[in-house]
């Protein structure tokens, strides 16, 4: 499940309905840690369909530019305090590559 205090978070934001289709639909993908490329309307609920089910991992999110790029660092901070997210842009990310720890082989 999601860890109350996001639940909370949610809640306090008026999201308190099950997940929207896009949710649905990349929650278990992401979930197992297969990679994932998520398309929908504006207002869908992207943001969160990668963002809950990676909560609590070093993650880096790429974003084409930006504006979107603060959108989501917007929506990640209102939701998750403390999250382990990085949002860049691709060229912003290649400026100053992230720190992550090696992958598990």
């Amino acid at each position: 499940g999601v860890d109350a205090a996001v639940v909370d978070s949610l809640r306090s934001q008026g999201i308190d309905g099950g997940p929207t289709p896009i949710q649905a639909a990349a929650f278990a993908q992401l979930r197992r840690g297969d990679d994932a490329v998520l398309h929908a309307e504006t207002g869908s609920g992207k943001t969160l369909a990668y963002a809950l089910p990676l909560y609590g991992r070093d993650t880096l999110i790429l974003a084409p530019g930006r504006a979107l790029a603060a959108q989501i660092t917007e929506v990640l901070d209102a939701t998750f305090e403390g999250h382990l997210f990085r949002v860049s842009t691709p060229k912003d990310a290649l400026a100053d590559p992230p720190k992550m720890p090696p992958a598990a082989v």
